[in-house]
Protein backbone atom coordinates (compact mmCIF):
# COMPACT_ATOMS: atom_id res chain seq x y z
CA UNK A 1 0.00 0.00 0.00
CA UNK A 2 1.75 3.41 -0.53
CA UNK A 3 2.06 5.37 1.70
CA UNK A 4 0.03 8.72 2.53
CA UNK A 5 0.84 11.79 0.92
CA UNK A 6 1.49 14.95 3.23
CA UNK A 7 0.28 18.37 2.14
CA UNK A 8 3.54 19.65 1.67
CA UNK A 9 4.21 17.31 -0.78
CA UNK A 10 1.01 17.07 -2.98
CA UNK A 11 1.25 17.81 -6.36
CA UNK A 12 -2.61 18.07 -7.38
CA UNK A 13 -4.13 21.60 -7.67
CA UNK A 14 -6.58 20.30 -5.31
CA UNK A 15 -4.43 19.41 -2.80
CA UNK A 16 -6.83 19.96 -0.20
CA UNK A 17 -9.52 17.57 -1.38
CA UNK A 18 -10.60 14.78 1.01
CA UNK A 19 -8.24 16.28 3.63
CA UNK A 20 -8.98 16.92 7.10
CA UNK A 21 -8.49 20.03 8.50
CA UNK A 22 -7.82 20.59 12.43
CA UNK A 23 -8.57 24.02 13.91
CA UNK A 24 -7.91 25.38 17.49
CA UNK A 25 -10.06 27.47 18.59
CA UNK A 26 -13.73 28.64 17.81
CA UNK A 27 -13.58 32.01 17.88
CA UNK A 28 -13.94 34.71 15.03
CA UNK A 29 -10.97 33.48 13.27
CA UNK A 30 -11.47 29.85 13.35
CA UNK A 31 -15.34 30.23 12.07
CA UNK A 32 -14.52 32.25 9.62
CA UNK A 33 -12.09 29.85 8.16
CA UNK A 34 -14.40 27.15 8.26
CA UNK A 35 -17.34 28.84 6.40
CA UNK A 36 -14.79 30.34 3.99
CA UNK A 37 -13.47 26.58 3.49
CA UNK A 38 -16.97 25.33 2.72
CA UNK A 39 -17.67 28.08 0.37
CA UNK A 40 -14.84 27.98 -1.87
CA UNK A 41 -15.18 23.90 -2.10
CA UNK A 42 -18.94 24.01 -2.48
CA UNK A 43 -18.48 23.18 -5.99
CA UNK A 44 -16.73 20.21 -5.91
CA UNK A 45 -18.64 17.29 -7.97
CA UNK A 46 -17.94 14.86 -5.18
CA UNK A 47 -19.36 15.60 -1.13
CA UNK A 48 -16.37 13.60 -0.06
CA UNK A 49 -13.86 16.07 -1.98
CA UNK A 50 -14.32 19.03 -0.08
CA UNK A 51 -12.40 18.98 3.07
CA UNK A 52 -13.68 17.84 6.57
CA UNK A 53 -13.10 21.39 8.59
CA UNK A 54 -13.13 20.03 12.56
CA UNK A 55 -13.14 23.06 15.17
CA UNK A 56 -12.26 21.96 19.06
CA UNK A 57 -13.38 25.03 21.39
CA UNK A 58 -12.64 25.08 24.94
CA UNK A 59 -15.76 27.15 26.15
CA UNK A 60 -19.38 26.01 25.72
CA UNK A 61 -21.59 27.17 23.09
CA UNK A 62 -23.90 28.96 25.61
CA UNK A 63 -20.60 30.60 26.84
CA UNK A 64 -18.95 31.51 23.65
CA UNK A 65 -21.89 33.64 22.22
CA UNK A 66 -23.11 34.47 25.76
CA UNK A 67 -20.54 37.02 26.90
CA UNK A 68 -18.11 39.60 25.65
CA UNK A 69 -20.94 42.12 24.78
CA UNK A 70 -18.96 45.07 24.17
CA UNK A 71 -18.94 46.14 20.25
CA UNK A 72 -15.84 46.36 17.49
CA UNK A 73 -15.99 47.98 14.44
CA UNK A 74 -16.13 45.88 11.21
CA UNK A 75 -14.29 47.46 8.03
CA UNK A 76 -14.09 48.19 4.98
CA UNK A 77 -10.41 49.50 4.40
CA UNK A 78 -9.10 46.93 3.02
CA UNK A 79 -9.54 45.05 -0.36
CA UNK A 80 -11.06 42.87 0.75
CA UNK A 81 -11.80 44.39 4.59
CA UNK A 82 -13.57 42.35 6.78
CA UNK A 83 -17.21 43.85 5.13
CA UNK A 84 -16.25 42.62 2.03
CA UNK A 85 -15.18 39.41 2.99
CA UNK A 86 -18.72 38.56 4.68
CA UNK A 87 -20.42 40.02 1.55
CA UNK A 88 -18.50 37.19 -0.24
CA UNK A 89 -19.87 34.50 2.49
CA UNK A 90 -22.71 35.71 1.94
CA UNK A 91 -23.28 37.03 5.33
CA UNK A 92 -23.50 40.92 5.42
CA UNK A 93 -26.59 40.93 5.57
CA UNK A 94 -27.38 39.03 8.39
CA UNK A 95 -24.47 40.23 10.23
CA UNK A 96 -25.99 43.94 9.80
CA UNK A 97 -29.11 42.75 11.00
CA UNK A 98 -27.97 42.03 14.22
CA UNK A 99 -25.31 45.28 13.87
CA UNK A 100 -25.69 48.36 16.63
CA UNK A 101 -28.78 50.37 15.31
CA UNK A 102 -29.02 48.09 12.40
CA UNK A 103 -32.17 49.62 11.63
CA UNK A 104 -31.47 53.06 11.59
CA UNK A 105 -30.64 55.62 8.46
CA UNK A 106 -27.05 55.66 7.51
CA UNK A 107 -26.40 58.72 9.69
CA UNK A 108 -28.07 57.16 12.83
CA UNK A 109 -25.38 54.24 12.51
CA UNK A 110 -23.23 57.33 13.91
CA UNK A 111 -19.53 57.56 13.03
CA UNK A 112 -15.67 57.14 14.95
CA UNK A 113 -14.48 60.55 16.34
CA UNK A 114 -11.30 61.71 18.07
CA UNK A 115 -12.46 64.32 20.48
CA UNK A 116 -10.91 66.60 23.45
CA UNK A 117 -12.52 65.85 27.07
CA UNK A 118 -15.47 68.05 25.81
CA UNK A 119 -16.02 65.79 23.45
CA UNK A 120 -15.72 68.54 20.66
CA UNK A 121 -14.31 66.32 17.71
CA UNK A 122 -10.74 66.99 16.21
CA UNK A 123 -11.71 64.36 13.44
CA UNK A 124 -14.68 62.58 12.21
CA UNK A 125 -14.92 60.04 10.16
CA UNK A 126 -18.33 58.50 8.32
CA UNK A 127 -17.60 55.05 6.81
CA UNK A 128 -19.22 55.32 3.35
CA UNK A 129 -20.28 52.92 0.87
CA UNK A 130 -18.28 51.02 -1.23
CA UNK A 131 -18.46 49.03 -4.51
CA UNK A 132 -21.98 48.20 -6.51
CA UNK A 133 -23.44 46.55 -3.14
CA UNK A 134 -22.77 49.67 -1.20
CA UNK A 135 -21.38 48.03 1.40
CA UNK A 136 -20.88 49.83 4.75
CA UNK A 137 -18.67 49.48 7.87
CA UNK A 138 -20.65 49.10 11.66
CA UNK A 139 -20.18 48.43 15.00
CA UNK A 140 -21.89 44.98 16.26
CA UNK A 141 -21.45 43.82 19.73
CA UNK A 142 -18.80 40.86 20.15
CA UNK A 143 -21.10 37.87 21.01
CA UNK A 144 -23.34 38.67 18.93
CA UNK A 145 -20.98 38.37 15.66
CA UNK A 146 -19.90 35.31 17.02
CA UNK A 147 -23.13 33.72 16.84
CA UNK A 148 -23.68 34.35 13.11
CA UNK A 149 -19.88 32.75 13.10
CA UNK A 150 -20.74 29.85 15.03
CA UNK A 151 -24.38 29.00 13.25
CA UNK A 152 -22.92 29.72 9.75
CA UNK A 153 -19.94 27.03 10.72
CA UNK A 154 -22.47 24.22 11.64
CA UNK A 155 -24.46 25.07 8.53
CA UNK A 156 -21.41 25.01 6.49
CA UNK A 157 -21.02 21.31 7.47
CA UNK A 158 -17.80 21.92 10.10
CA UNK A 159 -17.98 19.88 13.03
CA UNK A 160 -17.57 21.82 16.53
CA UNK A 161 -16.60 20.12 19.57
CA UNK A 162 -17.90 22.51 22.38
CA UNK A 163 -15.80 22.25 25.88
CA UNK A 164 -13.11 20.53 24.26
CA UNK A 165 -9.88 22.23 23.67
CA UNK A 166 -6.55 21.58 22.32
CA UNK A 167 -4.03 20.63 24.65
CA UNK A 168 -1.05 19.82 22.44
CA UNK A 169 0.60 18.75 19.30
CA UNK A 170 2.55 16.74 17.57
CA UNK A 171 3.30 15.82 14.16
CA UNK A 172 3.40 11.72 12.66
CA UNK A 173 5.55 10.21 10.67
CA UNK A 174 3.73 10.71 7.43
CA UNK A 175 3.86 14.53 7.64
CA UNK A 176 0.18 14.64 9.39
CA UNK A 177 -0.59 16.71 12.62
CA UNK A 178 -1.90 15.02 16.05
CA UNK A 179 -3.68 16.89 18.38
CA UNK A 180 -4.52 16.12 22.30
CA UNK A 181 -7.19 17.67 23.47
CA UNK A 182 -8.94 18.02 27.34
CA UNK A 183 -11.47 15.30 27.06
CA UNK A 184 -8.36 12.86 27.04
CA UNK A 185 -8.63 11.61 23.29
CA UNK A 186 -6.42 12.42 20.88
CA UNK A 187 -7.17 13.26 16.77
CA UNK A 188 -5.17 13.49 13.86
CA UNK A 189 -5.64 16.18 10.69
CA UNK A 190 -3.73 16.88 7.57
CA UNK A 191 -3.13 20.27 8.89
CA UNK A 192 -3.86 21.85 11.89
CA UNK A 193 -4.72 25.69 12.41
CA UNK A 194 -3.94 27.44 15.19
CA UNK A 195 -6.73 30.00 15.85
CA UNK A 196 -7.05 29.92 19.44
CA UNK A 197 -6.39 33.80 20.70
CA UNK A 198 -3.70 35.97 21.69
CA UNK A 199 -2.82 33.52 24.41
CA UNK A 200 -2.67 30.50 21.80
CA UNK A 201 -1.68 27.40 23.85
CA UNK A 202 -0.18 26.39 20.30
CA UNK A 203 1.91 29.29 20.36
CA UNK A 204 3.13 28.66 23.62
CA UNK A 205 4.25 24.72 23.08
CA UNK A 206 5.33 25.26 19.69
CA UNK A 207 6.88 28.70 19.67
CA UNK A 208 7.88 29.05 23.30
CA UNK A 209 9.99 32.36 22.05
CA UNK A 210 7.46 33.96 20.75
CA UNK A 211 5.21 35.56 23.77
CA UNK A 212 2.95 38.73 24.21
CA UNK A 213 4.92 42.08 24.56
CA UNK A 214 3.23 44.79 27.16
CA UNK A 215 2.48 47.74 25.03
CA UNK A 216 3.04 49.42 28.59
CA UNK A 217 -0.91 50.83 29.11
CA UNK A 218 -3.30 49.47 31.25
CA UNK A 219 -7.29 49.63 30.80
CA UNK A 220 -9.93 49.12 33.02
CA UNK A 221 -14.11 49.81 31.44
CA UNK A 222 -17.71 48.54 32.22
CA UNK A 223 -20.85 48.86 30.26
CA UNK A 224 -23.48 51.61 31.68
CA UNK A 225 -26.90 50.57 31.40
CA UNK A 226 -30.05 52.72 30.61
CA UNK A 227 -33.98 52.51 30.42
CA UNK A 228 -33.67 53.90 26.67
CA UNK A 229 -31.23 55.37 23.86
CA UNK A 230 -32.90 58.83 24.82
CA UNK A 231 -31.20 57.94 28.50
CA UNK A 232 -27.34 57.99 26.72
CA UNK A 233 -26.13 61.08 27.13
CA UNK A 234 -24.68 61.91 23.77
CA UNK A 235 -23.05 61.60 21.50
CA UNK A 236 -22.25 57.87 22.67
CA UNK A 237 -25.88 56.79 21.88
CA UNK A 238 -24.42 56.63 18.57
CA UNK A 239 -20.82 57.93 18.08
CA UNK A 240 -17.37 55.99 19.48
CA UNK A 241 -14.17 57.10 19.45
CA UNK A 242 -10.86 58.40 21.50
CA UNK A 243 -10.58 61.40 23.74
CA UNK A 244 -7.88 62.65 23.99
CA UNK A 245 -5.53 65.94 26.51
CA UNK A 246 -7.19 64.76 29.58
CA UNK A 247 -3.43 64.92 31.64
CA UNK A 248 -2.23 61.66 30.07
CA UNK A 249 -5.69 59.51 30.30
CA UNK A 250 -7.21 57.82 28.06
CA UNK A 251 -10.68 57.36 27.61
CA UNK A 252 -12.41 55.39 24.59
CA UNK A 253 -16.54 55.38 24.53
CA UNK A 254 -18.73 53.29 22.19
CA UNK A 255 -22.78 52.38 21.83
CA UNK A 256 -23.05 48.58 22.74
CA UNK A 257 -26.88 48.55 21.79
CA UNK A 258 -29.96 51.17 22.50
CA UNK A 259 -29.72 50.65 26.42
CA UNK A 260 -26.30 50.93 26.87
CA UNK A 261 -22.70 52.15 26.01
CA UNK A 262 -19.11 51.28 26.64
CA UNK A 263 -16.29 53.41 28.76
CA UNK A 264 -13.19 52.54 29.15
CA UNK A 265 -10.74 54.79 30.84
CA UNK A 266 -6.66 53.94 30.63
CA UNK A 267 -3.05 55.20 31.80
CA UNK A 268 0.44 54.34 31.04
CA UNK A 269 2.28 52.06 33.58
CA UNK A 270 6.15 51.12 33.59
CA UNK A 271 4.41 47.58 34.98
CA UNK A 272 1.31 45.46 34.50
CA UNK A 273 -1.15 45.42 36.49
CA UNK A 274 -3.50 42.93 38.08
CA UNK A 275 -6.64 41.35 35.35
CA UNK A 276 -9.50 41.57 36.75
CA UNK A 277 -13.19 39.99 35.03
CA UNK A 278 -16.61 39.31 36.74
CA UNK A 279 -16.36 38.56 40.12
CA UNK A 280 -14.34 41.02 41.46
CA UNK A 281 -13.63 41.41 45.21
CA UNK A 282 -16.27 44.13 46.15
CA UNK A 283 -13.15 45.90 47.96
CA UNK A 284 -11.51 46.36 44.62
CA UNK A 285 -14.42 46.82 42.73
CA UNK A 286 -15.63 50.03 44.85
CA UNK A 287 -11.95 51.04 44.62
CA UNK A 288 -11.93 51.00 40.69
CA UNK A 289 -15.32 52.52 40.16
CA UNK A 290 -14.27 55.51 42.76
CA UNK A 291 -11.02 56.18 41.05
CA UNK A 292 -12.84 56.63 37.56
CA UNK A 293 -14.93 58.91 39.11
CA UNK A 294 -12.54 61.05 40.17
CA UNK A 295 -10.67 60.91 36.61
CA UNK A 296 -13.74 61.87 35.49
CA UNK A 297 -13.50 65.07 36.50
CA UNK A 298 -11.18 65.52 33.34
CA UNK A 299 -13.68 64.77 30.93
CA UNK A 300 -17.08 66.05 30.19
CA UNK A 301 -20.26 65.43 32.84
CA UNK A 302 -21.64 62.64 30.24
CA UNK A 303 -18.31 60.66 31.16
CA UNK A 304 -18.85 60.87 35.09
CA UNK A 305 -23.05 59.77 33.79
CA UNK A 306 -21.42 56.74 32.12
CA UNK A 307 -19.61 55.54 35.18
CA UNK A 308 -22.59 56.38 37.74
CA UNK A 309 -25.08 53.85 35.45
CA UNK A 310 -22.31 50.95 35.06
CA UNK A 311 -23.32 47.20 35.62
CA UNK A 312 -20.75 46.52 38.35
CA UNK A 313 -20.37 42.72 36.31
CA UNK A 314 -19.56 44.21 33.27
CA UNK A 315 -16.03 46.25 34.77
CA UNK A 316 -13.04 44.60 33.70
CA UNK A 317 -9.36 45.51 33.81
CA UNK A 318 -6.71 44.15 31.69
CA UNK A 319 -3.14 45.10 30.43
CA UNK A 320 -2.67 46.53 26.87
CA UNK A 321 -0.53 43.62 25.20
CA UNK A 322 0.49 42.43 21.38
CA UNK A 323 2.98 40.60 19.22
CA UNK A 324 4.33 41.19 16.10
CA UNK A 325 3.39 38.46 13.22
CA UNK A 326 5.62 35.92 11.95
CA UNK A 327 5.71 34.14 9.14
CA UNK A 328 5.57 30.31 8.80
CA UNK A 329 8.77 28.36 7.81
CA UNK A 330 8.88 25.01 6.28
CA UNK A 331 5.75 23.41 6.87
CA UNK A 332 7.15 20.11 5.54
CA UNK A 333 7.68 18.38 8.72
CA UNK A 334 4.94 20.31 10.53
CA UNK A 335 1.89 21.86 8.83
CA UNK A 336 0.60 24.26 11.21
CA UNK A 337 -0.95 27.52 10.25
CA UNK A 338 -1.64 30.51 12.58
CA UNK A 339 -3.87 33.08 12.10
CA UNK A 340 -5.55 35.84 14.05
CA UNK A 341 -4.32 36.73 17.17
CA UNK A 342 -2.66 33.36 17.61
CA UNK A 343 -0.38 34.72 15.45
CA UNK A 344 -0.30 38.72 16.25
CA UNK A 345 -1.84 39.77 18.71
CA UNK A 346 -2.72 43.46 18.64
CA UNK A 347 -4.75 45.78 21.79
CA UNK A 348 -8.07 47.16 21.70
CA UNK A 349 -5.80 50.32 20.58
CA UNK A 350 -5.63 48.71 17.05
CA UNK A 351 -9.18 48.42 16.87
CA UNK A 352 -8.99 45.92 13.97
CA UNK A 353 -8.34 42.47 16.22
CA UNK A 354 -11.85 40.95 14.43
CA UNK A 355 -11.09 42.65 11.07
CA UNK A 356 -7.84 40.94 10.61
CA UNK A 357 -8.92 37.66 11.99
CA UNK A 358 -11.73 37.64 9.26
CA UNK A 359 -9.47 39.11 6.63
CA UNK A 360 -6.80 36.04 7.65
CA UNK A 361 -9.09 33.74 7.49
CA UNK A 362 -10.34 34.25 4.34
CA UNK A 363 -6.79 35.01 2.80
CA UNK A 364 -5.51 31.81 4.13
CA UNK A 365 -8.59 29.56 3.21
CA UNK A 366 -8.02 31.04 -0.73
CA UNK A 367 -4.72 30.57 -0.84
CA UNK A 368 -5.24 27.22 -0.25
CA UNK A 369 -7.84 26.73 -2.80
CA UNK A 370 -5.77 28.13 -5.64
CA UNK A 371 -2.05 26.40 -4.70
CA UNK A 372 -0.97 23.40 -5.64
CA UNK A 373 1.21 22.95 -2.44
CA UNK A 374 0.85 24.01 1.07
CA UNK A 375 4.39 25.71 0.95
CA UNK A 376 2.77 27.41 -1.88
CA UNK A 377 -0.41 28.41 -0.75
CA UNK A 378 1.17 29.75 3.19
CA UNK A 379 3.53 31.87 1.08
CA UNK A 380 0.98 33.57 -0.80
CA UNK A 381 -0.54 33.76 2.73
CA UNK A 382 1.91 35.71 5.16
CA UNK A 383 2.82 37.71 1.67
CA UNK A 384 -0.47 39.63 2.42
CA UNK A 385 -0.82 38.95 6.11
CA UNK A 386 2.32 39.75 7.46
CA UNK A 387 2.56 43.33 6.13
CA UNK A 388 -1.13 44.11 7.30
CA UNK A 389 -0.45 43.19 10.76
CA UNK A 390 3.04 44.71 11.18
CA UNK A 391 1.00 48.21 9.68
CA UNK A 392 -1.85 47.44 12.55
CA UNK A 393 1.00 47.05 15.35
CA UNK A 394 2.40 50.26 14.57
CA UNK A 395 -1.02 52.06 14.56
CA UNK A 396 -1.70 50.58 17.56
CA UNK A 397 1.71 52.03 19.23
CA UNK A 398 0.71 55.26 17.55
CA UNK A 399 -2.68 55.46 19.08
CA UNK A 400 -1.49 54.68 22.51
CA UNK A 401 1.15 57.39 22.27
CA UNK A 402 -1.81 59.93 21.16
CA UNK A 403 -4.44 58.81 23.76
CA UNK A 404 -1.67 59.60 26.59
CA UNK A 405 0.33 62.35 25.43
CA UNK A 406 1.17 64.90 27.25
CA UNK A 407 2.92 68.83 26.96
CA UNK A 408 4.55 69.27 23.85
CA UNK A 409 3.47 66.21 22.19
CA UNK A 410 0.23 66.84 22.93
CA UNK A 411 0.30 70.43 21.52
CA UNK A 412 1.89 69.02 18.45
CA UNK A 413 -0.79 66.19 18.09
CA UNK A 414 -3.71 68.77 18.47
CA UNK A 415 -2.01 70.83 15.72
CA UNK A 416 -1.96 67.65 13.22
CA UNK A 417 -5.31 66.97 14.33
CA UNK A 418 -6.80 69.85 13.77
CA UNK A 419 -5.16 69.69 10.28
CA UNK A 420 -6.75 66.51 9.39
CA UNK A 421 -10.00 67.56 10.46
CA UNK A 422 -10.27 70.54 8.00
CA UNK A 423 -9.33 68.67 5.25
CA UNK A 424 -11.52 65.50 5.72
CA UNK A 425 -14.54 67.65 5.69
CA UNK A 426 -14.28 67.95 2.21
CA UNK A 427 -12.46 64.41 1.52
CA UNK A 428 -15.50 61.50 2.59
CA UNK A 429 -13.56 58.42 4.31
CA UNK A 430 -14.38 55.10 3.67
CA UNK A 431 -13.89 54.29 7.34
Amino acid sequence: MDRPKSLSTESSSKFLCGKTVLVSGGGIAGLTFAVAIAQLFAHESSTAARPKVIIYERDSYENRIGREGYTLSLRTDNNPGAIQVLDLLDLYELVRSVSVHSGGLAEERGSFNIWDPQFRPFLRFTAQPVGPKMLRGMRIRRNALQKVLADAAVRSGAQILWETAVTGADSTEDGRMRVSLSTGLTAVGDMLIAADGSRSKLRSLLRPNDPLNYAGVYIWSGIAKFASRDDIPKPVDRDWGGVLGADGIGLFVAPVDDKSALWALSRQSPVVKESLRYPIPQGRLVELLEESMRLAENFAPLVKNLISATDPSTVIQLNAMDRPPFPHPSLEHRPVVWIGDANHAVSPFAGNGANMAIMDAWDLANALKKASTLEEAITAYDKVAVPRASSVLKFSRWTIDLLHATGVKLFLYKVVLRVLGFLTQTTPSHD
